[in-house]
């Protein structure tokens, strides 16, 4: 069986060897490795292209800038792999991870097989990552799954079947950053097999000057309303809102949204992030307010202020996340 696995590389210089002699001397050999130039203006093209000259199972795609978005959509478009996997270029993979993920697909061929990561340095984004056991999940059970299992937002550390991508005409929304959340979100919607392995076998690396860490609090601002708007046509389009997991996971992606403007952006930008997403809401009342009461408690005090008076709900959010993460 052969794997592609897909590298979009933008700026990391000092980083790709270390990524790349993770993925060449990986324990399971066949793989189809596309690294793809997004325009760098530092060594990493040429970087690129001395790994290409030294193994035979990697090309390189050199294009001008459009996102890491639009480096794996070009990765995906010349993919010939049985199964896809995406690495970013400043992260690592332990060595048997493409093999174990593969000694998965032995009983049948699952739409994705995920595994579980590591964060390095540990911080709260790790918090995310619960301790997991190996399991199938199935149909519309796997988006509700994957919201249990805390790491559903990352396109990254898992096995995607190329037929299911194109059968799909899954593709990343380009123009944005933090496009993984929307992927994440139609893949756990439309997959109908999904394996979990809690082992964790990539190593997530949080630097400065990487994407995740130089959003400015404006442009979250408006990834997340886009976001937001986007499911809801997805949900729209694809008949999905009364699919009680598809719900599920939408209003836990909203709490996420908002647990990031209130903890991480000035005040201003999340009233005003907050009143965007509301609009959102309520332009969807069936997908999120139609289902206060049927999803636990947990859920409901996660979600009540989306119905309560739009100054009240904000000043509750606030404390809801002060109480909970200090």
């Amino acid at each position: 069986m052969l794997i592609s696995v897909v590298i979009p590389v933008y700026q990391v210089e000092s980083l790709l060897d270390v990524c790349l002699e993770s993925v060449v001397s990986q324990s399971y050999q066949a793989l189809d490795i596309i690294l793809v130039d997004d325009g760098s203006y530092d060594r990493s093209p040429q970087i690129c292209d001395s790994w290409a000259e030294k193994d035979s199972r990697i090309r390189v795609i050199h294009q001008e800038n459009r996102g890491s978005s639009g480096a794996r959509n070009a990765g995906l478009e010349v993919a010939y792999g049985d199964y896809v996997f995406f690495l970013d270029s400043d992260d690592e993979l332990l060595p048997d991870c493409i093999k174990i993920l593969v000694d998965a697909l032995a009983e049948r061929e699952y739409d994705v097989v995920q595994a579980n990561f590591e964060v390095v340095p540990p911080d709260k984004f790790q918090l995310l990552t619960k301790a997991q056991r190996n399991r199938a999940v199935f149909g519309d059970d796997i988006a509700g799954e994957l919201v249990q299992s805390g790491f559903y937002m990352t396109a990254v550390n898992k096995l995607y079947r190329t037929a299911f991508i194109k059968n799909c005409h899954l593709k990343f929304m380009e123009g944005i950053k933090h496009e993984d959340y929307l992927w994440s979100y139609e893949v756990a919607c439309l997959a109908t097999s999904l394996y979990i392995i809690g082992q964790k076998l990539y190593l997530y690396k949080v630097r400065e000057g990487s994407i995740s860490t130089t959003v400015t609090s404006l442009e979250t601002t408006r990834i997340m309303v886009v976001i937001a708007e986007a499911m809801v046509s997805f949900i729209g389009n694809n008949r999905l809102a009364g699919n009680r997991n598809a719900s599920l996971y939408f209003r836990e992606w909203l709490y996420l949204a908002l647990f990031s403007a209130c903890t991480k952006c000035p005040y201003p930008v999340y009233r005003e992030t907050y009143g965007r997403l509301r609009k959102v809401v309520e332009s969807s009342s069936d997908v999120v307010r139609g289902r206060l009461l049927k999803a636990g408690l947990v859920r409901f005090f996660k979600d009540i202020h989306w119905v309560m008076p739009r100054a009240l709900g904000l000043v509750y959010v606030k404390a809801l996340m002060k109480l909970k993460y200090g």
